[in-house]
């Protein structure tokens, strides 16, 4: 669904079934990382539009990439009556005791962006909404491999900012297993979310690594910085696949340096978890898991259709 057709479904959804005199619902809203962050500035987008036309309040929070801060928020929400929770679960297990209290004092918890694992089997939350990451990467693995014609014997690198978060690992079972069917391997790095250093990190393996088949990136920020980091160390034929979508990325697919991008949707990440609170507080609808991106993969014939910054004004 394009940004219309979501703006509209709310406005329905606002005029025709909320009540004239319902109290605005507080919501905290909490990212796992640091204020500034391209991904997550749309998805704080996608919450405002939506609480603006739900008539909510949203508490934007900022974990700092600190599971210890992430579960004081949690814990601090719980204390201060909110009437739901959005979170990322960046790390497996380390959320479920604070997620669980929330549920348990009947506060709804959806989980957006990054989920646990093992999903509503490993966490007390209601609900997740986000990207459904290893078919995900099995959809862009196998096209990589057959725009780049790899083979057996080929290694892929991939970088992404946290090699240990599940979005990480999930997106590489994906990619890895559009590998295997032919024979090639992976090497991952962790590379953090600065754009300078993530750069640098990427020009060193490919220093010591230049005999690569291809480039696979799992993350906003590496994928803004991989086309340099091959121009910069004279590996400007190698084939890229990334995850996520920005003006670099546009660009690269348009030129012909990436063949394609998962894009996960970070405006409807934000959008639908501020929507579901609002619905399970006033009508008593229980939350939905909502897989946003899907496998759609954005190219070279497709990427001339998409205006991100007419849409959102935030793709910088």
């Amino acid at each position: 669904m394009n940004r219309l057709g979501v703006l509209s479904a709310a406005a329905l959804l606002a005029s025709g079934l909320a009540a004239p005199a319902i109290a605005r619902e507080r919501i905290a809203f909490i990212s796992y990382i640091a204020p500034g962050d391209l991904l997550f500035s749309i998805i704080v987008k996608g919450a405002q539009d939506a609480a603006d036309l739900l008539d909510a309040d949203v508490d934007f929070q900022w974990g700092d990439s600190d599971p210890v801060k992430i579960n004081n928020l949690i814990e601090t929400a719980i204390t201060s009556g909110y009437d739901g929770i959005a979170v990322v679960l960046p790390e497996p297990d380390a959320y479920d005791e604070s997620v669980c209290n929330a549920v348990k004092a009947g506060i709804p918890v959806i989980a957006f962006n990054i989920d646990d694992p093992e999903g509503g089997n490993g966490n007390c939350r209601f609900s997740f909404v986000g990207q459904d990451f290893e078919p995900a990467g099995y959809a862009l693995g196998k096209r990589l491999v057959e725009e780049a014609g790899l083979k057996s014997g080929d290694r892929v690198f991939l970088s992404v900012e946290f090699a240990e978060a599940s979005y990480a690992t999930l997106r590489r079972q994906g990619v890895d297993r559009a590998l295997a069917e032919v024979g090639a391997t992976s090497d991952m790095i962790g590379l953090g979310l600065d754009p300078s250093g993530v750069l640098d990190g990427q020009v060193q393996y490919l220093l010591g690594h230049s005999d690569i088949a291809a480039a696979v990136t799992l993350g906003s920020v590496t994928g803004r910085t991989i086309v340099q980091a091959l121009d910069e160390v004279g590996l400007s034929k190698v084939p890229v696949a990334v995850f996520d979508m920005s003006t670099e990325i546009m660009d690269g697919i348009k030129s012909g340096r990436i063949i394609a991008a998962a894009d996960q949707q970070p405006y409807e990440q934000g959008f639908y978890p501020v929507v579901q609170i609002v619905n399970y507080s006033r009508y008593g609808l229980y939350p939905a898991t909502i897989s946003t991106g899907g496998k759609g993969l954005t190219d070279r014939a497709s990427v001339e259709g998409i205006d991100i910054d007419s849409l959102l004004g935030v793709y910088r």
